[in-house]
């Protein structure tokens, strides 16, 4: 692994009794080779890297593109997700 991509990023603390924790979504990337999919890749690597990691995620969706009147290809999304 390129060392750009080992390095850790500081990630912000919290107080005391306070969480750590990451919230994103509107990723998009049902579609294999897709422009969505590479950002999406790109955004796990950095949380990936941060220090100390997250408690816990929170996705919020748009897991897959969607907007499809065609079941198969909807359904090829997802199980591509």
């Amino acid at each position: 692994m390129p060392q750009s991509l080992s390095h850790k990023i500081p990630a912000l603390t919290p107080q005391p009794d306070g969480h750590n924790f990451v919230v994103y979504g509107d990723c998009c990337s049902g579609i294999p080779d897709g422009p969505h999919e590479a950002n999406f890749a790109n955004v796990n690597q950095v949380i990936a890297r941060l220090e100390p990691p997250p408690a816990f995620i929170c996705f919020l969706g748009d897991e897959i593109k969607g907007l499809l009147a065609d079941d198969e290809a909807l359904r090829a999304q997802w199980r591509y997700w």
